[in-house]
């Protein structure tokens, strides 16, 4: 593992880099976070070696290299979590979870989707504005936080929820 993380961060070429930090990615997003505190650690030891040493103008660039190419896997290991947890992440944020916040968006104006929701044998519906950054998750996430509102059973909202992703996808 030493060696694959050497090379994401340290390669000459820059494909065998970005293909050795996509596989870091996947190892590390396939233990369900369960090593997530190891690849912060090693990410942020990389960072630190990279900027403490005094070296000389050709080693500072490999350095520099380092530095690009770890913030690159912080990057996309960020995006990938984003994506996999969307769903979980928007429920919390919608129980007013502290520190959660609806950060997804770095800038910039957002466009907006406007979802009209009407559940079957219910009289109320709701009108979802949704970024047309977020995934499928954030949509069955507020879906699945109004019908429970509606006093919807938890088991069979997430269900009906769960149908409207398949079709979607």
């Amino acid at each position: 593992m030493d060696h694959i993380w050497n090379i994401a961060l340290r390669a000459s070429n820059t494909d065998v880099s970005l293909a050795a930090i996509q596989y870091l990615n996947s190892y590390f997003m396939s233990r369900h976070l369960q090593m997530e505190p190891e690849f912060i650690a090693r990410v942020m030891s990389h960072l630190s070696a990279a900027t403490a040493s005094d070296t000389t103008h050709q080693q500072e660039e490999a350095n520099l290299v380092c530095i690009q190419r770890a913030l690159l896997l912080l990057k996309s290991h960020l995006e990938i979590f984003r994506r996999r947890y969307a769903y979980h992440l928007r429920r919390w944020t919608l129980e007013g979870q502290p520190g959660l916040g609806g950060c997804h968006t770095l800038g910039g104006p957002v466009e907006s989707v406007r979802v009209v929701i009407h559940a079957g044998g219910y009289n109320d519906k709701i009108c979802l504005e949704l970024a047309t950054s977020d995934f499928v998750a954030d949509l069955r996430a507020e879906v699945t936080h109004w019908y429970l509102s509606l006093g919807g059973d938890k088991r069979s909202g997430d269900e009906k929820v769960s149908i409207l992703s398949h079709q979607e996808t």
